[in-house]
This record gives C-alpha cells, structure tokens and sequence, in this order.
C-alpha cells in the first residue's frame, strides 16, 4: 500500500491553521470587549488628591449620573448615552455623586460645602444638605433606602437625615486626621445602614463607624500604603478597599479581617464596585485598566483597557452594565453579562 504523505501533512497543516485562527479569534474577542456607549464631558480638575470625575449608576442600570468639577451634575440615559438633564444648584464644583439604591434620589456633593438631593423623574432639587463648619465635600453616599446621606469632607464625615435634613452624626477622630490635606476621599454605608466605612488620603487604614451608637467600630489594617476607596457588598458581609500599594483587599465585615488580597494592577487603585449581588468587583486605576472579579473565587474575569488613568467605576445591581471614567473626561459603558 501506498502512502500519500505530502496529502496528508498538507491536510494537517490545513487542520492546524484553522485551529489555531479560531484559538487567536477567541483570544482576541475575550481580551478586547468593547464599550457600548462612550460619553465625553467636561473635566475641570480642582484638586490633585481626588478624582477629577465621578459616576454613579442608578440600580436597574438606566440612568448614569456624573460630576466633573463643573457647578453642574449631569445626568444620562445608560442605554443610548444621551444626556436627560442638566442638574444646576451649586455654586462651586461638583465633585462626587450617589444613587439611592431604586435610582430615584441622587445625591452630590461641592465645593460649595454643601450635599444636594435631586429627583431623578423630575430633575429637580428636593433638598440642600449643610453641616456645621462643612468644607469641600470631596465623596458623598447614600444609603440603599435614600434615608441617610454621607458626606466626606476634610477631616469629617457628616451623616444627615435626607428627610428632615438634620445631621444625625458628626464623625471626628481616631483615622480621620484634622487638616486640609487629610481628606476623606471615599465613604460608603453599609446595606443595612448600620455601618460606614470611609478611606481617608494617606492615610493606611480604613474606618468602619456604628452608626446605631456613632461610636468608631474597627480600624482594618492591611495595605501597605494609603487607601482611595472603600465599597461594600450587596449583602454587607464584605467591604471592598483599594489603594496605593496596587492591590484590592476584601475583608470580613464580622470578623474585621482581611479575606482576600485581589492582585493584578500594575499603579495605584483609585476606584471600587460590587454588583448588587456582590459577586462581581470592578476597580480602576492609574495602569489604564478596569478589572473585573470574580468575588468567590478571589479571580480575575477580565481586563478592560483604556488609554488614560480610571479614576471612577460602577456597576448596576444585576451586574451586567459596567461604567467607567478616566481623567479625560471619557465615559464608557460594557455590557459584561458574558465576561468570562
């Protein structure tokens, strides 16, 4: 019998080279995803220890919010990328944003010293927050019912009924520093609003508060340089923080213990989200890239680049829409339902 080997190898080599077109074409689409909208605004930097723009995403996903240091906070469809409304009150720079958990109440915070309550439905403002001695409001939250609001400012936090507008907790001491340069960058409740957890610039260690006793609970000690950001899980039972040292630390909120140490950033971590659900962790930061975790297995599930720093992230309750926003300005939104 006779073989036909230059049949054959050119039959393999056709195998092969189908194969491996398919295995590059995989590689590609899973390392490459691509926004579905991008959104460009205006960014006024006002200070070089916080993020010059700031997004937040209503629960259900459709509504975006941002500030960017203009005296006007903007809001947008997340669907189409359009803008819905033009939010104009204060009377310095708008710094940060926060959705009430049905994304009917958005809260953002100045320089102007103050917290506004807007009405997503309507775009009108329903309330304006102040506090004794409050300065520039550098991270603001509300809490998943709208009840309660959170502003951080330079060596406080102000926690205010949004219903009556009176302030319930003036928080002082142990990690917040007094000082203009000890700024409380990141500030977040916990589901049940019995807690607050704020990250404070250089300062290493994050601050959990009980807000029943407005006593300061825990100090979670585990990075080994200033944090930036602070975000809790969906079911309270995991805060999330990030910072300078290149590393995401998830901590039993219990136990006051570090869980997992989530690493894969190549610079500094500015931003932190959970899913609703708490599953999934995105962060972002000055390497370029918004990475997204899986929170179970303490694991990368993909990497979304960008060509300048990120300096905001958030996620929809249901975890399908992610939104990012770099110092440029730009604004991206991915479906990530099928990130793998």
């Amino acid at each position: 019998m006779k073989l036909n080997i230059q049949g054959a190898t050119r039959r393999a080599s056709a195998a092969f080279a189908i194969c491996l077109s398919m295995v590059l074409a995989s590689s590609l689409s899973a390392e490459e995803p691509k926004p579905l909208t991008t959104i460009k605004v205006t960014v006024q930097t006002q200070h070089a220890e916080r993020s010059p723009l700031t997004v937040a995403l209503s629960g259900d996903g459709k509504l975006l919010a941002s500030a960017s240091g203009e005296q006007s906070v903007l809001l947008w469809d997340a669907t189409t990328g359009k803008q819905k409304a033009k939010l104009e009150g204060h009377t310095k720079a708008a710094a940060c944003v926060a959705f009430s958990t049905d994304g009917a109440l958005l809260a953002s915070g100045s320089d102007d010293g103050t917290v506004k309550l807007w009405d997503t439905a309507t775009g009108k403002e329903k309330a304006t927050l102040k506090g004794e001695n409050l300065s520039e409001v550098n991270s603001v939250a509300l809490s998943g019912d709208g009840k309660l609001a959170a502003a951080g400012t330079s060596g406080v936090v102000t926690v205010w009924d949004t219903a009556t507008g009176k302030v319930t907790a003036t928080l002082k001491g142990n990690s917040i520093s007094q000082g203009p340069t000890n700024l409380v960058i990141g500030v977040t409740f916990s589901p049940d609003t019995k807690l607050l957890a704020h990250a404070n610039y250089k300062t290493i260690t994050v601050a959990l508060w009980d807000l029943v006793t407005g006593k300061h609970q825990a100090q979670l000690d585990g990075h080994a340089t200033s944090v930036n950001c602070v975000a809790f899980s969906g079911d309270g039972k995991l805060l999330a923080s990030g910072g300078y040292d290149q590393t995401v630390l998830l901590w039993d909120v219990a136990m006051g213990k570090q869980k997992a140490k989530l690493e894969g950033h190549t610079g500094a971590i500015n931003c932190v989200a959970f899913s609703g659900d708490g599953k999934l962790l995105a962060s972002g930061g000055i390497d370029k890239t918004v990475r997204l975790w899986d929170v179970d297995m303490a694991k990368q599930k993909a990497k979304f680049d960008h060509p300048q720093t990120v300096h905001t992230v958030a996620l929809s309750s249901d975890g399908k829409l992610l939104a990012s926003g770099t110092e440029d300005g730009t604004i991206k939104l991915w479906e990530v339902a099928g990130v793998k």
